[in-house]
C-alpha cells in the first residue's frame, strides 16, 4: 500500500511539473505573438518551420504558415524567407515543397532560403542562428506552436516574435493532436535547452548579415 501511495505521489508531482512548465511557456509568449503583419518588427529572416507534406505538396496547416510568411514578406518585414523542414528521404522533402509553394505564389527564388535539416522546431530555430547566421527572426506558425518556438528562440539568444498563421480554425483532429502533443513537446524543448542540444546536422548554410542580406562566401 505504501508503494502504491508513493507511486501515486510521484505521478501527481510529475503531472504538476508538466502543467507548470506548459503554462509558463504559454504565459511567457504573451505579447510576442502578432496577428497583423504591419505590426511586425523588421527581422533578418522570416522562419517557417516545416509540417506534413503529401506527395510533394504542402498540407493545409503548412499552407497557412506559408501564406502568413508571404504576408510578412510583402509587408517588407524581411527580404528572406527561411523554410526549414524534414528531408528524411528523397521521397519526403518538406523544404522543397515549401519552396515550390512560395515560388507559385510570387516569391522569387533569391528570397527563399532552404534548410533541409529542420527535423524539429529546436533544430530549425538553432540552425537559423548558427548555420544561417540570423540574429532576429519572425517565426511563422499556428498559435498552439508559437509559444514553444519562441521559448526556444529566446533561450538561444535570438530576437524573436511570432506571427500567427491561425487564420483558419484547426480541424477537430488537428486540435486534439495539438492538445495532447504540445505539452510534451514543450517539456522536451526545456530539456533540449538545458542540455544545450545540438542539431542533428550541422552542414553549412548561407550566413545572413544584420541587414538581412546573404553575406558573400
Amino acid at each position: 500500500m505504501k508503494l502504491l501511495r508513493n507511486l501515486i505521489l510521484v505521478c501527481l508531482i510529475s503531472v504538476s511539473v508538466l502543467i507548470l512548465i506548459d503554462q509558463w511557456i504559454v504565459f511567457s509568449a504573451r505579447g510576442e505573438i502578432i496577428s497583423n503583419a504591419s505590426n511586425l518588427p523588421i527581422a533578418d529572416v522570416i522562419l517557417v518551420p516545416g509540417a506534413q507534406v503529401y506527395a510533394g505538396e504542402v498540407s493545409g496547416i503548412l499552407a497557412q504558415r506559408l501564406d502568413a510568411a508571404i504576408d510578412a514578406f510583402n509587408a517588407k518585414k524581411s527580404d528572406k524567407i527561411l523554410v526549414s523542414g524534414d528531408y528524411s528521404s528523397r521521397y519526403y522533402d518538406e523544404a522543397s515543397a515549401m519552396q515550390k509553394y512560395l515560388l507559385k505564389h510570387g516569391i522569387s527564388s533569391g528570397s527563399i532560403l532552404l534548410d533541409h535539416a529542420g527535423f524539429s522546431t529546436y533544430d530549425s530555430v538553432l540552425r537559423a542562428k548558427t548555420i544561417f547566421g540570423a540574429h532576429s527572426v519572425i517565426i511563422v506558425s499556428q498559435d498552439f506552436h508559437l509559444p514553444r518556438a519562441l521559448f526556444i528562440a529566446r533561450s538561444l539568444g535570438l530576437q524573436a516574435v511570432g506571427f500567427s498563421a491561425s487564420k483558419v480554425p484547426l480541424s477537430a483532429k488537428q486540435s486534439l493532436r495539438s492538445e495532447w502533443r504540445e505539452p510534451l513537446a514543450r517539456l522536451k524543448a526545456v530539456y533540449d535547452v538545458l542540455r544545450k542540444a545540438q542539431p542533428a546536422f550541422t552542414g553549412s548554410g548561407l550566413p545572413i548579415d544584420k541587414l538581412g542580406n546573404v553575406s558573400p562566401h
